[in-house]
Order: structure tokens, then sequence, then C-alpha cells
């Protein structure tokens, strides 16, 4: 037995009252009767029905399409509407607030059950729907990197908002514009990313990354690592590319200062390694001739190339040679090899 509530907007009191007796008999839960359009949103708000049985035509100012309209737009409940007239006129105007039913007076117990089991399975379904869209909403546009769907066709059918933090375009924009993101692809090496990027959009076969820089909207330049697969649905069918676009350009600045201390680390040990070979030295001076042909004491050429630093003395031999008589038989303060 159901527990659904109902609220019952009619202005006569005697179908009202049997309308109240009938549900109760079925199970339902009758929140009020209300007579005038004017009460009916009010009634709403406090007993929060899950349906509203609403008269069309009420006495009042407010007409039930009208109430109907207030309920659904600011409470989002399902309305059936009851009515002894079935024209055109009528029926236009209980359309304009999306009714999910219509029942003609005098109302008939079976058809009044069917319809209320009907609305509650169908409000039931489509809240269902709309939390598995909020879930899946919720994960798709909160994701850091920026988020693509392309079509079987090559048409854009979801981008997730990040690409505004990424780029500096807004989601509009690019939905708007589907060559917006080749404008702003920037040739790297010399090389154009966009025909590479195109050829993969209709590969049903294999998962694609590469990576491209982009000019965003302030004219700043970032990398990107853009990977993507097909996606196919249950039956098998081709739906397109869903992609993930990440900026990756902390790790390329990373790479390339990485890359440059490496070359220069190279040239050092390269520079380190002409000392081990075969040196060009003058027998007579002692100079050593460079790489450019310059012929360099050999102190600065091993400080060069070796960043060690000279002090100067005199050994024994030089210092007698030099100055004699300051030296006698045994007062050499150190001895030198022949």
């Amino acid at each position: 037995m159901t527990t659904a509530k109902v609220l019952i907007v009619e202005d006569e009191v005697i179908v009202s009252t049997d309308l109240s007796r009938k549900l109760n008999k079925m199970g339902y839960v009758v929140t009020g009767c209300v007579r005038y359009g004017e009460r009916a949103l009010e009634t709403a708000r406090e007993t929060a029905p899950d349906i509203v049985l609403m008269d069309v035509h009420l006495k009042g100012d407010m007409d039930g399409t009208e109430a109907a309209e207030q309920i659904t737009a600011e409470l989002d409940l399902p309305v059936i509407f009851m009515t002894a007239f079935s024209d055109e006129e009528t029926i236009a105007r209980a359309k304009k607030s999306s009714p999910y039913s219509y029942l003609t007076k005098p109302i008939r117990l079976e058809e009044m059950k069917i319809n209320l089991e009907m609305t509650l399975y169908k409000v039931n379904a489509e809240k269902r729907l709309k939390d598995q869209e909020l879930f899946f909403r919720t994960i798709a546009d909160h994701t850091y990197d920026w988020e693509t769907w392309v079509g079987a066709e090559g048409e854009l059918i979801y981008t997730s908002p990040s690409c505004l933090r990424m780029t500096g375009y807004r989601k509009e924009q690019f939905e708007a514009d589907p060559d917006l993101l080749y404008s702003i692809m920037e040739p790297a090496d010399g090389l154009d990313p966009v025909p590479e990027f195109k050829a993969h959009r209709h590969d049903k076969s294999k998962k694609m990354v590469m990576e491209f820089s982009l000019k965003k909207a302030d004219g700043s330049i970032i990398w990107v690592e853009h990977i993507c697969q097909p996606v196919f649905s249950f039956e098998g069918r081709y739906l397109g590319r869903r992609a993930s676009n990440r900026d990756i350009t902390e790790r390329k600045t990373a790479e390339k200062a990485r890359e440059e201390l490496i070359g220069e680390l190279q040239q050092a040990m390269e520079s380190i390694k002409t000392l081990n070979g075969l040196l060009p030295i003058c027998s007579h001076c002692k100079k050593i001739r460079d790489d450019e042909g310059y012929w360099n004491q050999v102190e600065t050429y091993v400080s060069k190339y070796t960043g060690a630093e000279f002090s100067h003395g005199l050994c024994p031999d030089c210092a007698r040679e030099i100055y004699p008589k300051y030296f006698h038989d045994g007062g050499d303060q150190g001895k030198s090899e022949n």
C-alpha cells in the first residue's frame, strides 16, 4: 500500500470530500483540501505533497492552470488536472503548466488510481535520472584537467568548465566555434600540431597521446598533454573520442632546464677530457696551444679547463741558480729530483 501524499485543490466541497475519502481508501495521505488557487501554493509549501490534484476551473482571481504553474515552478511538484470540460481551449490552457495527467469529471476511481500510480512512477524515474545526471555532471564539471568529448562526426559534444582556467576561454566559446582550439595551437620546433590532431579525431582503433603548446586568451603560452581514446555504446556503436587535457607547462620548463644543465655538464666534461689527451706544448717556453690556436701559459690553460688556482714560488734548484750567494754547501732548504 502506498503512503504517497496528495493535495486536493477543488472548489466544490462535495467533490473534494469524495476524492479525499477515495484516496484514503486507496492508501494515500491527503495533506489538505483547498478551494482557491491563491491558497494552493501556500498549502503546498506547508504540507509538501507528492502529487497535486488540481481543478482547472477554480473560484476566485486565480484559476487552476495559473496555480499549477506557480507550484511547478517553485516546488517542482507533479500536477494532475481535473475538469468537467474537455474542449481544446481548456486543454491548451492546461498544457502550459506541463501537467503529468488529465482527468475528466466525473472522475472514475479506477482511472484516478491508474493515473496516480503512473504519475508516481514517472516522478520517481525522473528523479533517478536527475540524480544520475547530477552525479555524472558533478564528476565531469569539477575535474581539474580539461575534459572533452568529440562526437563521431567531429562535433564537440562536451567540454568541461576547466577550459577557462587552462586557456582563458569559456566553454561556451569552444561550443560556439569548433575551430577555436585549432586557432590557438602553437607550432613547436617548427612543427604544426593541427594536422596530426585532426587526423586522430576519427580514429576508432587506438589511444592517442600528444603534446602541444597553446596560446591563452591573455597571450601567454602553455604546454598541454592531450590523451584521448575512442568510446563506444553498449551495442558497439562508435560515439567519438573522449579526451583529457593537462597543463604540463611546469614539467616542460623543468625538462628544458634539466636539458640545458646536462648540456653544460657535458661541455664541462668534454673540456676536462682534453687534459687527458695529447696537449700541444712548446718545448722551449712550455706554453700550451688551446683549441682556438692561441698559446697560453701552463697555469692559464689548466685554470681555464679545470678551475685550479696556482701559487708561485722557487724550487731549490732554481733558487740556487738565481741566487747563488745565498746558498752554500749543505744549506739547501729542499731537495729536487733530477
